[in-house]
């Protein structure tokens, strides 16, 4: 049996097949399996990879940054 990682330790991934990567590394197979798989026609499977492609983010290129504020709104409540 492989050692296991520390679950406090980061995992980097920049994308969805690095994460899946990692994951087939780290999981046992059978775990990594059933994770990694879907019923049926696995429509779902399919339909939570396009929803992920679909998340993008927006780069703010020549903002001022002066200033900056940290906080964000989550579930429409203002976090700092």
């Amino acid at each position: 049996m492989t050692k296991r990682q520390n679950v406090s330790e980061q995992i980097e991934a920049i994308n969805l097949c690095e994460l899946e990567m990692k994951a087939r590394e780290l999981l046992p197979q059978t775990a990594y399996d059933y994770y990694a798989s879907g019923a049926n026609d696995e429509i779902t499977l399919r339909e939570n990879r396009v929803a992920y492609e679909r998340i993008t983010l927006l780069p703010r290129m020549l903002v001022d940054v002066s200033e900056r504020h940290m906080g964000t709104t989550a579930l429409g409540e203002q976090e700092t």
